[in-house]
């Protein structure tokens, strides 16, 4: 239950492979979005560094949602 509290995300992959693909579906393209962004911005001095670190926890954010959706779809997370 704690791991849906910060992947809401994964709650969709309660239901179906319909429901399993959208979340992945949805965190690879926040993840895509969001890191096209923070590389145009990461060009900027002494901004481009904050911009890396965040970047690489919203990566691997995503990553984590993905492997809980999985989890939550094979009912090992509930």
């Amino acid at each position: 239950a704690i791991m849906l509290k910060y992947f809401p995300l994964s709650a969709r992959a309660k239901k179906d492979v319909v429901g399993l693909i959208v979340s992945i579906l949805l965190y690879i393209v926040v993840s895509a979005v969001l890191g096209f962004v923070f590389s145009l911005l990461s060009g900027i001095p002494l901004v481009g560094w904050i911009i890396g670190i965040i970047g690489s926890l919203v990566g691997l954010y995503c990553f984590i949602g993905i492997v809980v959706s999985i989890l939550v779809f094979l009912k090992v997370v509930k």
